[in-house]
């Protein structure tokens, strides 16, 4: 069993469970989660619910991210340089000026995602 701990703006920590065995899809349930201006570079947030999250202004650096829901979730200048988002839900998710260069989308589903300023994996700026 390993954990994850996120710091955010230095006033404190967010501690759960990663792969937890009790639970019936043995991974975190952190929907409707408040992770604005985290540091989770390099976390391992692999098939986590993390549906209708918000995750404004949060470092995601290189995070393993495959597999996870986020449906509906908020990604408001975040930065997701190098995160593997390889087969998740992003379907809804508001990609508003966030930064993705170098991330991998592979086999997501995008239905309804806002990339509105975005910078894509690609480097190039979307604006729609």
């Amino acid at each position: 069993l390993g954990s994850l701990s996120a710091i955010a703006q230095g006033y404190f920590s967010l501690h759960f469970p990663i792969n937890d065995k009790s639970s019936k899809t043995g991974c975190s349930q952190l929907f409707e989660a408040c992770l604005n201006s985290a540091d989770l570079t390099e976390a391992s947030l692999r098939g986590a619910d993390l549906r209708r999250a918000s995750i404004n202004v949060a470092n995601l650096t290189n995070a393993d991210l495959r597999g996870a829901r986020f449906h509906n979730t908020s990604f408001y200048k975040a930065n997701l340089i190098g995160a593997n988002l390889s087969g998740t839900d992003l379907g809804g998710c508001d990609f508003w000026e966030a930064n993705l260069t170098g991330a991998n989308l592979e086999g997501s589903s995008l239905r309804c995602t806002n990339f509105r300023n975005t910078i894509m994996p690609d480097g190039t700026i979307r604006n729609s």
